[in-house]
């Protein structure tokens, strides 16, 4: 039985998580937070509670060694502020930063919480619920033809996040914590075969994201969850009857792509209902065998107590079959999948799927070409790095095809690398073995609770771009925080009041640039979408937006597209001038002011101008176009109607 006084800081401690279990809320509606308009509210919420926890009182810390985790994560936070001085963009930079704040505060927020094991059990198994909700939700909207064609994108289920590979990384994060709930003595009865039966829900829409990087990184996280809990027998116990009722389910949940992979996007919408209709009756059968397994494995947990010298044989003997598991199916892979095929499949982004099929047989992907220019831009800054959230630009320089566009390096340690350079890396690492150190003293079964999110976070996105969804970083560092205040030892650190304080104040200076960069970004969403009724006040918008936020090109970009479009061809061009001395690298400026030199006849200041453009992407179609058509002294297209142009291939790369 719980003390009273643990009972009572658990309360606390819920109570003061609980702004953060809102924000998941909010953000799993809103497409993760991947907006900065929409997770930075957030920012500033979660900054603001900081500062209650810690105002005007000496804090005490579990560990030294969670000391040692903030320490690095607020180095990681202030050296990612620190290179907006030398990033060739800087309104990315800073935007990125306020991010890798959030994240800081998240953390800081459950590490002064006095968490007890309950509490944390509790907080993530509403984080189970809330993503289970989530994908009933989405699966009972995914079985009428609108609602396919909202939720799926090329046949994959991109909802509720808007992004294949996050959508099956929340329900890998909330699915293995609940198979580790569900095996766990102390959770109660009634919950512990939902909870396998989520289970199997929310891995069901894992498997109809398609995701070929939710699959290849999956047994990282399954092996961690086997390997920490306290009992590997019964955890398997529990976790054999979900994986059957994963196993009924697969088939019919592979059935959407094979039938819709290969049609347009109308014609594929009701393809995608009809198979996902067809397939629920089988999720809910494989559910329900999942929750009839719990019971029976309930059954047998309250009739056999082993004891413990017994206990610890089988996890010896467990460990050893899991490992022999792991070792037959990656042999099993690699007989399916020879080694030079796979390569060849890897480095070869045209490989298509062939119609009938899955995407989890053939490793053809883009990200070859992300990771290569990677490793170049970060050779050519190796110490201090781009700059937070500076890979776009330099991307397009050096990429070997005229197609991707990306804004991220698709990996978490090369995102490191390249951003930050090796300090950035090195300062990062730091925090993840300072929390690795500071959970040692938890309780095992609750630490792979609350670590498993976290860890599925680092799997998936050491090959992705997870670290960009506020949603889903926000629970991984929430939890990490969770796992380090419940692992601390009997010797709490109490911080001096004077660094209680400067770190309050570094937090809400931190926070105040928010600020005006949310009204920024708002008032350039706002004045793209009302320009065409009324310019005017448009204008007035991004006039605002530039002051508010100097360091941002947005403003003066969408100012020269609107100005296009109205036919003020000079105000455009001092908008694209702007622009193009904000950010030297980007070629979108420079193009756009070679047609308009070249509309005013300056056909060498056309030139000068898109030859700059060339340089900053020289694959680009549209500017080896304009400068052929230049030398040739043939007609370029109009600005306006390179908006056009512009627009058109978009849609046919988000078409196709």
């Amino acid at each position: 039985m719980p003390s009273s006084s643990d009972a009572r800081s658990g309360w606390i401690s819920l109570a003061g998580a609980a702004p953060i279990l809102a924000l998941l809320i909010w953000w799993i509606t809103a497409a993760g937070g991947y907006a900065p308009t929409v997770w930075m509210p957030g920012a500033v919420a979660l900054a603001g509670l900081l500062a209650l926890l810690i105002a005007g009182r000496s804090v005490t810390i579990p560990s030294r060694a969670a000391g040692g985790a903030l320490a690095a994560l607020a180095a990681y936070t202030v050296w990612s502020f620190a290179s907006v001085a030398w990033a060739a963009a800087p309104g990315p930079a800073l935007e990125g930063s306020q991010r890798t704040l959030l994240y800081a505060v998240a953390f800081a927020v459950c590490v002064v919480l006095p968490w007890t094991p309950r509490a944390a059990r509790t907080a993530v198994a509403a984080f189970v619920m809330l993503a289970t909700v989530a994908a009933t939700v989405t699966l009972l909207r995914a079985t009428t033809a609108d609602g396919a064609a909202d939720l799926f994108f090329t046949a994959r289920l991109s909802a509720p996040l808007g992004y294949f590979n996050a959508t099956a990384a929340l329900a890998t994060m909330a699915a293995l914590p609940a198979l580790v709930l569900a095996g766990r003595r102390e959770v109660a009865p009634w919950l512990r075969p939902l909870l396998l039966a989520a289970a199997v829900l929310l891995l069901g829409v894992a498997i109809l994201t398609q995701s070929r990087g939710w699959l290849f990184t999956l047994p990282l996280p399954l092996l961690a969850a086997i390997l920490v809990a306290p009992d590997r027998g019964w955890a398997l116990c529990f976790a054999a009857p979900c994986a059957v009722g994963v196993g009924v389910a697969a088939g019919p949940l592979l059935e959407p792509f094979r039938r819709a992979g290969a049609l347009p996007g109308d014609a594929a919408a009701q393809v995608l209902a009809t198979s996902v209709g067809d397939a629920l009756p089988t999720v809910a059968a494989g559910a329900a065998i999942a929750a009839a397994g719990g019971l029976v494995a309930l059954a047998a947990e309250h009739r056999w107590r082993r004891p413990p010298r017994e206990r610890r044989r089988s996890r010896v003997a467990v460990g050893a079959l899991v490992a022999a598991v792991l070792v037959a199916g990656a042999t099993g892979v690699a007989l399916a999948h020879p080694a030079q095929r796979a390569w060849d499949d890897f480095r070869n982004p045209e490989n298509t799927v062939a119609a009938g099929t899955t995407r989890f047989g053939s490793a053809s992907t883009t990200r070859y070409d992300f990771w290569r220019v990677s490793l170049d831009l970060w050779r050519s800054a190796p110490i201090v790095g781009l700059g937070q959230d500076n890979f776009a630009q330099p991307y397009l320089r050096d990429r070997a095809n005229d197609f991707d566009e990306p804004r991220w390096t698709h990996s978490l340690v090369l995102r490191l690398l390249v951003h930050t350079g090796l300090i950035g890396a090195a300062l990062f690492a730091a925090f993840l073995a300072a929390v690795a150190a500071a959970t040692r003293g938890a309780d095992a079964g609750t630490r792979a609770v609350v670590l498993l999110p976290g860890i599925v976070w680092l799997a998936h996105g050491a090959v992705d771009w997870l670290w960009e969804y506020p949603m889903l970083s926000v629970a991984a560092f929430a939890g990490a925080g969770m796992a380090v205040a419940i692992g601390g030892d009997a010797r709490p650190v109490r911080l001096p009041r004077p660094v209680t304080a400067g770190g309050c104040a570094i937090v809400l200076l931190g926070t105040v640039t928010i600020l005006p960069v949310y009204v920024a970004g708002r008032d350039v969403r706002r004045a793209s979408a009302q320009w065409p009724g009324d310019p005017a006040t448009a204008f007035r918008r991004l006039d605002r937006a530039r002051a508010l936020n100097p360091l941002d090109a947005r403003p003066s970009v969408v100012e020269g597209i609107v100005a296009v479009e109205l036919g003020r061809l000079r105000r455009a061009r001092g908008a694209f001038t702007r622009a193009a001395r904000r950010e030297p690298e980007d070629w979108f400026a420079p193009y756009q002011l070679g047609l308009l030199a070249a509309r005013s006849g300056d056909r060498a200041e056309a030139g000068r101008q898109l030859l700059l453009a060339r340089a900053r992407t020289p694959q680009d179609a549209l500017v080896a176009d304009a400068l052929q058509r230049l030398r040739h002294h043939r007609h370029l297209p109009t600005p306006r109607a390179s908006l056009g142009l512009l627009r058109l291939r978009a849609r046919k790369r988000f078409d196709g």
